[in-house]
Order: structure tokens, then sequence, then C-alpha cells
């Protein structure tokens, strides 16, 4: 599954939004990944590629179509019992919502996520990220103070994990929301 035949690199800028190398080869990636979907006949398969293809989707800031296939991958995955999955899809859709103007509803659901399956969060190696888009949201919203809080829980989790990408790109963000105090 990991062999999507698109170029589906993007980078973060400064703490920001992902930006996508190749923004056409990613709407074909999208659109290979909701095609696989719909012919996948195992279900924690079709859970994936729709999370993915969802991630790809808000990338390219195309809303509408990122937010129904991560609904449709948050209902499979409950369904299914796939909840790693149905908790990537939900961070996703966060940050859709931030994506669209709507930083607070983002904070909500991110903190949401947190109060009601932290634990889930932490045994699926995911608490990391819930803070990593909390406090992107967080500073999206107004609120530079809290969104230094969870960075810096992120930054901590990132740095005893030890992948380099992930907390280079907490620091940017954190740096950003320093600058914002």
């Amino acid at each position: 599954m990991n062999d999507v035949p698109f170029d589906v690199s993007y980078s973060m800028p400064s703490g920001g939004r992902a930006v996508p190398h190749a923004p056409q080869q990613m709407r074909q990636a999208v659109a290979w990944l909701e095609r696989q979907a719909a012919s996948e006949e195992d279900p924690p398969t079709r859970v994936r590629l729709l999370a993915r293809a969802g991630g790809y989707a808000g990338i390219l800031r195309d809303l509408d179509r990122a937010e129904a296939l991560l609904l449709q991958a948050i209902r499979l995955a409950d369904e299914v019992g796939e909840k790693r999955q149905s908790l990537v899809a939900r961070i996703r859709l966060a940050d859709v919502a931030a994506l669209r103007g709507e930083p607070h509803e983002a904070v909500a659901q991110l903190e949401r996520l947190l109060d009601a399956r932290r634990v889930e969060c932490e045994q699926h190696g995911l608490i990391d990220f819930v803070h990593q888009h909390l406090g992107k949201a967080l500073l999206e919203a107004g609120d530079p103070r809290r969104a230094v809080d969870h960075l810096e829980s992120a930054r901590v989790l990132r740095e005893i994990s030890g992948d380099r990408e992930l907390l280079d790109s907490t620091i940017a963000a954190l740096e950003a929301a320093k600058q914002r105090l």
C-alpha cells in the first residue's frame, strides 16, 4: 500500500501546513487511492486507503473531498475495530477544520480526542501527533501560550522516539509559537 505510483511528497514550511511538491501528481494519487479503496475487499486495508486519500486531499486543500474520505474512513475503522486508523483519520479531520479557517473547531475536536481517547492515542503511538496538531490549531486560534505547552509536549515525546524529521517539524512549530507570545 505504500507504493502509490505518484509523487506524494510534501514539505512543512516553518511549522506551517503541508505543501505538496507535485500537486497534480498528488491529485492523481488521491483518485488512485479512492479507486483502490473502492475495489478493496479487506476492510482494514480499505480504511488505510481512505484515510491516506483524505490526508492527501487535505494537503491539496480539497477540503470537501478530504472531509468525506476521512469520515468514511472513521466510520469503517470504528465498525471493524481499526482504532489506530480511526485516531489518525480524526487528527486529519481536525486539520481539515483548521484549513477551512475554523481553528477553534479543530481545537475542540483535538481536545475531545485527548479527553476521550488519550490512552488509545498513547497505546497507538499517536499522542505526540495529537499534541503537535493541537498546538498548531491553538496557534491558529490565537492562543500561543497553550500552543507552546502542547508543542513542548510533542517535542519531548519526539525526542524520546528519536524521529529526527518529526522532531524538526515540532521544533519549527514551537519556534513559530514562541515568536507569537
